[in-house]
């Protein structure tokens, strides 16, 4: 059985307790499951060409798509917005 949920962190952290009060699951599963939802990867998006990635570790110095150094600050002037 396959389980898909839409849920941040703290969400699934709350649903796993639920869990856990109830007995559906043994505490080694629950301990797993809190490890890996500690490790997912929020996406990154790049303000400049509108690119969506998962970082392999920490920030980036460059957007992998446009190399623009400037990936994560809002433009000064919204209007130079690039067109692709």
């Amino acid at each position: 059985m396959e389980l898909k949920m839409n849920l941040n962190k703290e969400e699934f952290n709350q649903w796993l307790d639920t869990v856990k009060d109830a007995g559906k699951l043994p505490k080694d599963a629950v301990d797993k499951l809190r490890a890996m939802n500690e490790q997912r990867v929020i996406p990154l998006y790049c303000n400049r060409c509108g690119h969506n990635w998962k970082p392999r570790n920490g920030d980036p110095k460059v957007c992998p798509k446009c190399n623009s150094p400037y990936w994560n600050k809002e433009r000064q002037n919204p209007e130079q917005r690039r067109k692709i």
